[in-house]
């Protein structure tokens, strides 16, 4: 496996790797993966007992990129007897060296995508030079492209990339990690973090402007002055951090809502929490998401990407059109005032987590995917 990053640095696309490897070697196969070098990580170690090489990364951004690029190529060349498929994580710079050593190698490859959409891998690689020039290169030597969502699917077809060559497989979380809680551990909980004992709604991922939290804060305000109690958690850091603390202020909401900002235990802090909202105006298929499915909260969404395959709106969760302030706000409402819809939907969302979406079985698809490839 290769990513540019991995573990203790988190994202998405980050923890979908290690999750995945962690299950995959489970089921007696033995990934490991290769990724950038940052300062104080050591060489190599072993993350969650997956192998993991840090190579050779020199300075940031368009050279960082380029370094590991030809150090993570050397790798793969001087190690080719190790391995039989590439899988690279994101279709970002990584894939071109998993591509053209696969060529070379005579390596499967395997490129997986990870959001659709204006922010998504194909139009963000569409809008350059560059970028157009990588996706032609994954075109013609990737065998194989993985896709979290109908979504993301569709989309890298219709740029042209073969369809026989596109699968969907999507996101994976660890139900023994992220399950609930009854009543009583959750107050526990909540006074163990000092929160206060009223309804808890949260938000985790990433703050950053095409997650919709200025939509969410919006709403937040509705509901407060609509008199429902409630306190509303958002967990995690981005560059938006400042300016939605300015926004809550502005908004006279501040007092109602904890930035806790990025934390190693997410699976307790959701146990605290009443219901879950997702405000994003783009995702592939957001771990989020589904942790907060699988630790039965009720969902209020937006109705894009890979969400809207995931919530059946008022089946296991609640679904509004991105930047509806007002929708987004109704549904938050309903969630307070009437607890017993909220205790259904948050059923039904582990539900649909264990039927569909945990990583054993993501893990177990993708073992059917290599098997099928190295035939």
């Amino acid at each position: 496996m290769i990513s540019a990053y991995f573990p203790p640095v988190v994202g998405g696309t980050e923890i979908q790797t290690l999750r995945l490897a962690r299950a995959l070697i489970a089921r007696n196969v033995n990934p490991f993966v290769i990724t950038e070098r940052l300062k104080g990580l050591k060489r190599f170690e072993k993350v969650d007992g997956v192998p993991v090489y840090r190579l050779f990364t020199l300075g940031l951004g368009t050279v960082a990129s380029l370094s590991f690029m030809f150090s993570s190529f050397l790798f793969l060349m001087k190690n080719r007897r190790k391995y039989q498929i590439i899988h690279a994580h994101l279709a970002s710079s990584p894939a071109i060296t998993a591509a053209i050593a696969g060529k070379l190698l005579r390596k499967k490859v395997i490129v997986k995508f990870g959001r659709s959409g204006k922010v998504g891998d194909i139009q963000t690689s569409d809008r350059t030079c560059l970028g157009r020039a990588k996706l032609k290169i994954l075109m013609k030597y990737g065998d194989v492209f993985v896709c979290p969502s109908e979504e993301v699917k569709r989309e890298s077809i219709d740029y042209g990339f073969a369809k026989r060559k596109v699968v969907k497989i999507p996101n994976g979380v660890d139900t023994a990690l992220f399950h609930p809680v009854d009543d009583l551990q959750k107050q526990d909980l909540k006074r163990r973090f000092n929160f206060p004992s009223l309804p808890i709604l949260i938000y985790s991922g990433r703050l950053e402007s095409v997650k919709g939290l200025a939509v969410l804060f919006m709403a937040w305000q509705i509901v407060i002055k609509s008199e429902k109690e409630g306190y509303l958690l958002i967990i995690g850091n981005g560059s938006q951090k400042g300016s939605l603390i300015s926004l809550a202020k502005e908004l006279k909401i501040i007092e109602s809502i904890k930035f806790t900002g990025q934390v190693d235990n997410v699976n307790e802090y959701l146990q605290t929490g009443n219901g879950f909202v997702f405000p994003s105006t783009a995702e592939g298929l957001s771990n989020a998401l589904l942790e907060a499915m699988a630790s039965e909260l009720p969902i209020v969404a937006t109705k894009i990407g890979g969400t809207e395959e995931v919530i059946e709106n008022k089946k296991n969760g609640f679904l509004v059109e991105p930047g509806k302030v007002h929708q987004f706000a109704e549904g938050i409402i309903t969630l307070l005032s009437q607890p017993e819809v909220g205790h259904k939907l948050g059923r039904e969302a582990r539900r649909t987590i264990e039927e569909n979406y945990s990583i054993g079985m993501v893990a177990q698809k993708h073992v059917q995917l290599y098997e099928e490839m190295i035939k």
